[in-house]
Protein backbone atom coordinates (compact mmCIF):
# COMPACT_ATOMS: atom_id res chain seq x y z
CA UNK A 1 0.00 0.00 0.00
CA UNK A 2 0.93 3.81 -0.86
CA UNK A 3 2.19 5.69 1.78
CA UNK A 4 0.10 8.97 2.21
CA UNK A 5 1.51 12.07 0.03
CA UNK A 6 3.11 14.38 2.77
CA UNK A 7 2.65 17.64 0.88
CA UNK A 8 4.18 21.29 1.97
CA UNK A 9 2.38 24.03 1.89
CA UNK A 10 3.56 27.80 1.29
CA UNK A 11 1.57 31.15 1.38
CA UNK A 12 3.76 33.90 0.51
CA UNK A 13 1.18 36.37 -1.72
CA UNK A 14 0.36 38.94 0.46
CA UNK A 15 2.17 40.63 3.97
CA UNK A 16 2.19 38.13 6.18
CA UNK A 17 3.10 33.96 5.28
CA UNK A 18 3.11 30.77 6.53
CA UNK A 19 3.84 27.16 5.68
CA UNK A 20 1.82 24.20 6.97
CA UNK A 21 2.35 20.14 6.92
CA UNK A 22 -0.11 17.56 5.44
CA UNK A 23 -0.51 13.97 5.05
CA UNK A 24 -3.53 12.08 4.31
CA UNK A 25 -5.97 14.72 4.23
CA UNK A 26 -4.99 16.25 7.65
CA UNK A 27 -2.95 18.96 8.87
CA UNK A 28 0.23 17.89 10.67
CA UNK A 29 2.15 21.26 11.56
CA UNK A 30 1.48 25.00 10.65
CA UNK A 31 3.73 27.75 11.46
CA UNK A 32 3.13 31.66 10.49
CA UNK A 33 4.56 35.04 10.37
CA UNK A 34 2.82 38.32 11.00
CA UNK A 35 5.88 40.84 10.01
CA UNK A 36 5.29 42.58 6.95
CA UNK A 37 7.28 41.57 3.90
CA UNK A 38 9.21 39.33 5.81
CA UNK A 39 9.20 36.34 3.92
CA UNK A 40 12.67 36.13 2.99
CA UNK A 41 13.45 36.11 6.40
CA UNK A 42 10.84 33.89 8.10
CA UNK A 43 9.88 30.98 5.27
CA UNK A 44 12.75 28.80 5.40
CA UNK A 45 12.75 28.97 9.30
CA UNK A 46 8.75 28.26 9.40
CA UNK A 47 9.51 25.51 7.05
CA UNK A 48 12.04 24.04 9.75
CA UNK A 49 10.32 24.35 12.39
CA UNK A 50 7.07 22.61 11.10
CA UNK A 51 9.52 19.59 9.68
CA UNK A 52 10.43 19.42 13.75
CA UNK A 53 6.88 19.31 14.95
CA UNK A 54 5.79 16.90 12.99
CA UNK A 55 9.01 14.67 13.04
CA UNK A 56 9.48 14.77 9.26
CA UNK A 57 12.46 15.07 7.30
CA UNK A 58 12.91 17.33 4.25
CA UNK A 59 13.84 14.20 2.20
CA UNK A 60 10.08 12.16 3.68
CA UNK A 61 8.14 15.18 1.14
CA UNK A 62 6.75 13.92 -1.43
CA UNK A 63 5.60 17.56 -2.86
CA UNK A 64 5.27 21.15 -2.59
CA UNK A 65 2.45 23.59 -3.00
CA UNK A 66 2.90 27.10 -3.27
CA UNK A 67 0.27 29.84 -3.87
CA UNK A 68 0.66 31.18 -7.66
CA UNK A 69 -1.37 34.90 -7.17
CA UNK A 70 -3.03 37.31 -7.38
CA UNK A 71 -1.32 38.97 -4.49
CA UNK A 72 1.86 41.07 -4.13
CA UNK A 73 4.87 40.80 -6.97
CA UNK A 74 7.64 40.75 -5.15
CA UNK A 75 5.92 38.16 -2.21
CA UNK A 76 4.78 35.79 -5.01
CA UNK A 77 8.24 35.77 -6.40
CA UNK A 78 9.80 34.61 -3.25
CA UNK A 79 7.27 31.93 -2.02
CA UNK A 80 7.64 30.52 -6.06
CA UNK A 81 11.41 30.60 -5.72
CA UNK A 82 11.35 28.80 -2.17
CA UNK A 83 8.86 26.11 -4.17
CA UNK A 84 10.93 25.88 -6.93
CA UNK A 85 13.99 25.52 -4.92
CA UNK A 86 12.88 23.05 -3.09
CA UNK A 87 11.53 21.07 -5.96
CA UNK A 88 14.43 21.12 -7.69
CA UNK A 89 16.77 20.13 -4.73
CA UNK A 90 14.75 17.73 -3.28
CA UNK A 91 13.41 16.29 -6.27
CA UNK A 92 9.79 16.32 -5.81
CA UNK A 93 6.97 17.25 -7.45
CA UNK A 94 5.44 21.02 -7.62
CA UNK A 95 2.03 22.26 -8.30
CA UNK A 96 0.16 25.99 -7.42
CA UNK A 97 -2.64 27.10 -5.94
CA UNK A 98 -4.16 30.23 -6.96
CA UNK A 99 -4.53 32.11 -3.58
CA UNK A 100 -7.87 33.50 -4.12
CA UNK A 101 -8.88 29.95 -3.83
CA UNK A 102 -6.78 29.15 -0.88
CA UNK A 103 -8.84 32.45 0.64
CA UNK A 104 -11.93 31.14 0.02
CA UNK A 105 -11.14 27.89 1.95
CA UNK A 106 -9.08 28.97 4.18
CA UNK A 107 -11.56 29.96 6.84
CA UNK A 108 -13.00 26.09 6.76
CA UNK A 109 -10.18 25.01 7.10
CA UNK A 110 -8.96 27.38 10.28
CA UNK A 111 -11.62 26.47 12.12
CA UNK A 112 -12.02 23.04 11.67
CA UNK A 113 -14.74 21.18 13.41
CA UNK A 114 -16.15 24.70 14.72
CA UNK A 115 -16.27 26.10 10.92
CA UNK A 116 -19.88 26.67 9.31
CA UNK A 117 -20.72 24.61 6.12
CA UNK A 118 -20.05 25.31 2.55
CA UNK A 119 -22.83 23.76 1.73
CA UNK A 120 -24.94 26.54 3.22
CA UNK A 121 -24.74 28.61 0.83
CA UNK A 122 -24.41 28.65 -2.89
CA UNK A 123 -21.03 30.65 -3.72
CA UNK A 124 -17.41 31.14 -2.19
CA UNK A 125 -16.99 34.76 -2.79
CA UNK A 126 -13.11 35.58 -1.64
CA UNK A 127 -12.05 39.31 -1.87
CA UNK A 128 -8.47 41.00 -1.04
CA UNK A 129 -7.01 44.23 -1.79
CA UNK A 130 -5.48 44.45 -4.78
CA UNK A 131 -4.04 48.24 -4.39
CA UNK A 132 -4.80 50.84 -7.20
CA UNK A 133 -7.89 51.30 -5.69
CA UNK A 134 -8.99 47.85 -6.64
CA UNK A 135 -9.99 44.38 -5.63
CA UNK A 136 -9.06 41.14 -6.44
CA UNK A 137 -11.89 38.94 -6.49
CA UNK A 138 -13.01 34.91 -7.34
CA UNK A 139 -15.75 33.50 -7.43
CA UNK A 140 -16.17 29.59 -6.58
CA UNK A 141 -18.88 27.17 -5.91
CA UNK A 142 -19.89 25.59 -2.96
CA UNK A 143 -17.43 22.95 -4.11
CA UNK A 144 -14.69 25.41 -4.69
CA UNK A 145 -14.67 24.96 -8.45
CA UNK A 146 -13.74 28.71 -10.01
CA UNK A 147 -17.09 30.01 -11.81
CA UNK A 148 -14.86 32.75 -13.43
CA UNK A 149 -11.28 33.89 -14.09
CA UNK A 150 -9.91 35.54 -11.05
CA UNK A 151 -9.67 39.47 -12.09
CA UNK A 152 -9.30 43.72 -10.43
CA UNK A 153 -12.35 45.32 -10.07
CA UNK A 154 -12.60 49.11 -8.70
CA UNK A 155 -13.19 49.50 -5.69
CA UNK A 156 -15.79 52.03 -5.89
CA UNK A 157 -17.98 49.83 -8.41
CA UNK A 158 -17.52 46.44 -6.50
CA UNK A 159 -20.43 46.13 -4.12
CA UNK A 160 -22.85 46.38 -7.10
CA UNK A 161 -20.80 44.32 -9.16
CA UNK A 162 -20.86 41.85 -6.51
CA UNK A 163 -24.37 41.94 -5.94
CA UNK A 164 -25.58 41.47 -10.08
CA UNK A 165 -23.16 39.18 -10.08
CA UNK A 166 -24.20 36.83 -7.20
CA UNK A 167 -27.86 38.00 -8.25
CA UNK A 168 -29.58 36.93 -5.51
CA UNK A 169 -27.47 33.69 -4.65
CA UNK A 170 -26.76 32.98 -1.26
CA UNK A 171 -22.72 33.05 -0.35
CA UNK A 172 -20.01 33.10 2.15
CA UNK A 173 -18.17 36.33 1.28
CA UNK A 174 -14.57 35.61 2.61
CA UNK A 175 -11.82 38.57 3.02
CA UNK A 176 -11.38 41.82 4.73
CA UNK A 177 -12.88 44.54 1.93
CA UNK A 178 -16.18 42.44 2.40
CA UNK A 179 -16.62 44.05 5.51
CA UNK A 180 -16.13 47.76 4.39
CA UNK A 181 -18.24 46.53 1.45
CA UNK A 182 -21.35 46.18 3.76
CA UNK A 183 -21.75 42.17 3.30
CA UNK A 184 -23.04 41.74 6.62
CA UNK A 185 -23.31 37.61 7.68
CA UNK A 186 -23.05 35.41 10.40
CA UNK A 187 -19.54 34.39 9.79
CA UNK A 188 -16.49 34.17 12.46
CA UNK A 189 -13.56 36.79 12.27
CA UNK A 190 -11.29 33.96 10.88
CA UNK A 191 -13.70 34.68 7.59
CA UNK A 192 -12.48 38.35 7.39
CA UNK A 193 -8.90 37.54 6.67
CA UNK A 194 -6.56 39.32 4.83
CA UNK A 195 -4.24 36.41 3.41
CA UNK A 196 -4.86 32.93 2.03
CA UNK A 197 -3.37 30.52 4.91
CA UNK A 198 -1.14 28.05 3.92
CA UNK A 199 -2.93 25.10 5.38
CA UNK A 200 -5.91 25.75 2.40
CA UNK A 201 -2.65 25.81 0.06
CA UNK A 202 -1.51 22.37 1.07
CA UNK A 203 -4.69 20.44 1.13
CA UNK A 204 -5.68 21.91 -1.94
CA UNK A 205 -2.38 21.12 -3.66
CA UNK A 206 -2.37 17.66 -2.85
CA UNK A 207 -5.49 17.33 -5.19
CA UNK A 208 -3.78 19.09 -8.32
CA UNK A 209 -1.67 18.29 -10.80
CA UNK A 210 2.33 18.69 -10.77
CA UNK A 211 2.99 21.28 -12.85
CA UNK A 212 6.72 22.23 -14.34
CA UNK A 213 7.92 24.71 -14.40
CA UNK A 214 5.10 26.37 -11.94
CA UNK A 215 4.53 30.05 -12.69
CA UNK A 216 2.98 32.70 -10.89
CA UNK A 217 -0.32 34.34 -11.89
CA UNK A 218 -0.59 38.12 -11.32
CA UNK A 219 -3.67 38.83 -13.26
CA UNK A 220 -2.35 42.36 -14.07
CA UNK A 221 1.12 44.12 -14.89
CA UNK A 222 3.25 45.55 -12.02
CA UNK A 223 2.73 49.32 -10.94
CA UNK A 224 5.38 50.41 -13.00
CA UNK A 225 5.13 53.91 -15.11
CA UNK A 226 7.44 54.44 -17.69
CA UNK A 227 9.21 57.59 -17.28
CA UNK A 228 9.20 60.20 -19.63
CA UNK A 229 12.30 60.83 -20.56
CA UNK A 230 14.26 63.19 -23.46
CA UNK A 231 14.98 61.48 -26.36
CA UNK A 232 18.79 59.87 -26.10
CA UNK A 233 21.52 62.10 -27.43
CA UNK A 234 23.32 58.04 -27.90
CA UNK A 235 20.22 56.54 -30.43
CA UNK A 236 20.84 56.93 -33.96
CA UNK A 237 19.45 59.73 -35.81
Amino acid sequence: MLKPLRVLGIETSGLSGSVALVEGGKVVAHRAHSGENQHAEKIFGLIEEALEEAGWERASLGRVAVSRGPGAFTALRIGMAVADGLSLGLGIEAVTVNSLEALAWSPFVALGDSAPKRQERELLVALRDARRNELFVGVFDRDGRALEPPHAIAVETARDELLQRLDGRSAYVVGQPGIALGFSNDLPAAFHTADPDARAVALLGAEKEPEAPIRPEYVRGPNVVKPNLPPSPLAGS
